[in-house]
C-alpha cells in the first residue's frame, strides 16, 4: 500500500499537464530527426524528447535574453522560430536543465540539423542555433 500523499495541488496538476504539452509539441514538431538523432547519440527516443522539452522550457524563459545575444534567422516559410546565437549558448541552457553528456549532445544535434533545414544556417560550427517548436494550430 502506498503512503498517502496528500491532496493533489492544482498547480501540480497544470505544471504536468503543461510539461505534457510541451513534450507533445517537442515530439511532433521534430518527429523523425528525433529518431535519427537518437540512433546516432546514446540516448533514447523519450529521453531526447524530453531533453528537448527541458530546453524548450528553458529557451522560453529567456527568450528576451536570446534574442539580445542573438538574431532571428529567417525559416523561409517553415513553422517555428529559429535563433543564430552565439557558440556556447546551448550549452548554458543544456547545464541550465541539468542534461547528461549524451543528452546535450543530442539536444544540440537536433537544433543543429533543424535549423540548417529550415534556417539555412551554416554547416560550420561558428553559431549555435536554437529552435524554437511551432505547435501543429501554428500551421493554420
Amino acid at each position: 500500500m502506498e503512503p498517502d500523499k496528500g491532496p493533489v495541488r492544482r498547480d501540480d496538476e497544470v505544471a504536468t499537464r503543461a510539461d505534457t504539452d510541451v513534450r507533445a509539441t517537442v515530439d511532433w514538431y521534430f518527429g523523425d530527426l528525433v529518431d535519427q538523432v537518437a540512433a546516432d547519440c546514446a540516448v533514447s527516443c523519450e529521453q531526447l524528447v524530453a531533453a528537448l522539452a527541458s530546453v524548450e522550457r528553458e529557451a522560453s524563459t529567456r527568450r528576451d535574453q536570446l534574442a539580445e545575444r542573438g538574431e532571428e534567422v529567417s525559416t523561409a516559410g517553415a513553422p517555428g522560430e529559429v535563433l543564430a546565437l552565439p557558440v556556447g549558448t546551448l550549452r548554458v541552457l543544456t547545464r541550465a536543465c541539468d542534461l547528461s553528456t549524451e543528452e546535450a549532445e543530442a539536444v544540440r544535434s537536433v537544433h543543429r540539423r533543424m535549423a540548417r533545414a529550415i534556417a539555412r544556417l551554416p554547416e560550420d560550427d561558428s553559431t549555435d542555433a536554437v529552435v524554437f517548436a511551432a505547435e501543429p494550430a501554428d500551421l493554420h
